[in-house]
């Protein structure tokens, strides 16, 4: 399922949703207008949380539950003061 046009505008709010559901907190979410060029059917997004690995665990599997998610390129996981930094490249698609 693609995003509608009202979600593509809402994908900050989606992402921190799913955040305050899996109890991490969403440090940025930032959508890459240049992966839509030549009309692409997805759209990267770049997306930064804090918390720990069993949170960041629920957060993925509700991220695995949207439709509109092609798939996720890359996590990097880093080691912060007290807690843990997790960076997401996802694929949505868009319509």
């Amino acid at each position: 399922t693609k995003l509608s046009g009202e979600q593509k505008d809402q994908i900050s709010l989606i992402f921190k949703d799913m955040a305050q559901k899996s109890k991490l907190e969403l440090l940025s979410v930032s959508p890459d207008i240049n992966s839509l060029v030549g009309g692409s059917a997805a759209m990267l997004v770049h997306a930064t949380l804090k918390g720990d690995y069993y949170n960041f665990r629920n957060f993925l599997i509700e991220l695995g539950d949207r439709p509109f998610v092609e798939k996720v390129e890359e996590i990097e996981i880093q080691q912060v003061p007290g807690t843990k930094e997790f960076r997401l490249k996802v694929w949505l698609v868009v319509g």
